[in-house]
């Protein structure tokens, strides 16, 4: 591939789980392979219910001899968070992420409260982020004012505080447990990341007057959760 210009987040994003190695012969034919389930690795493709639960079992000619060590895996799909909590409480399910799709920090705190000699919760940096997305081809999303003010006006800090019960990093581009990522002091010190947020709120609000929105814009988002699961 050749850019157009140097990005160092470039080789970090081809890293990307969703730029996954895809079937060539099924797009061709097809369009995409919604329908038609290819992979490799130690599991093989057993079944999946939209909405209710998708299982591998295990891959006899896997490289690596004697791997994997499991027979198969089943993933039940729970889309309601206290729900989620019970099935692992309960032992219903052995499993379940640490994340905005799985385990809370406070369910994370009751379970090593209380059933730390059967549960263990192993917690480590990854690669998920959290954005949001503004769709430019329409207004008011098309005037780069907006979007500016927007990003500007975004509590970084604060998010983390609150909806993410404190768990969570502040990053740019690139992952901020990456190499080639910005150190945290300075992207603490870039506008949109800095504390206190005065300068700016003050300079998202010029932005929004300058582009003839004074008064401030009223809109509506769509929060999606474990989108990789179609419901229907």
């Amino acid at each position: 591939m050749t850019l157009e210009y140097p990005s160092a987040s470039f080789i970090h994003n081809l890293g990307d789980g969703r730029n996954a190695v895809g079937p060539k012969h099924i797009y061709e034919a097809k369009g995409n392979s919604k329908k038609d389930v290819v992979g490799t690795g130690p599991y093989k493709f057993k079944a999946f219910s939209p909405g209710v639960s998708w299982s591998v079992v295990k891959n006899p000619d896997y490289f690596i001899k004697g791997r994997p060590y499991l027979d198969g895996i089943n993933w039940y799909i729970i889309s309601d968070a206290a729900t989620r909590f019970a099935a692992l409480r309960t032992h219903r399910v052995q499993a379940t992420p640490f994340s905005s799709q799985g385990l809370t920090p406070s369910q994370t705190q009751i379970i090593q409260k209380e059933f730390a000699d059967r549960i263990t919760v192993d917690t480590y940096p990854s690669l998920v982020a959290q954005a949001f997305w503004m769709p430019v081809g329409k207004a008011p999303w098309n005037d780069i004012r907006v979007r500016r003010a927007v990003e500007l006006a975004i509590d970084r800090p604060n998010i983390i505080k609150v909806a993410a019960e404190g768990v969570g990093e502040i990053g740019g581009y690139i992952s901020p447990t990456g190499i080639w990522s910005l150190p945290k002091d300075e992207i603490l010190s870039r506008p949109g990341y800095r504390q206190p947020k005065d300068a700016d709120i003050a300079e998202a609000k010029r932005l929004m007057a300058e582009a003839g929105y004074a008064q401030g814009i009223r809109t509506t988002t769509i929060s999606r959760n474990a989108p990789q699961y179609e419901r229907k």
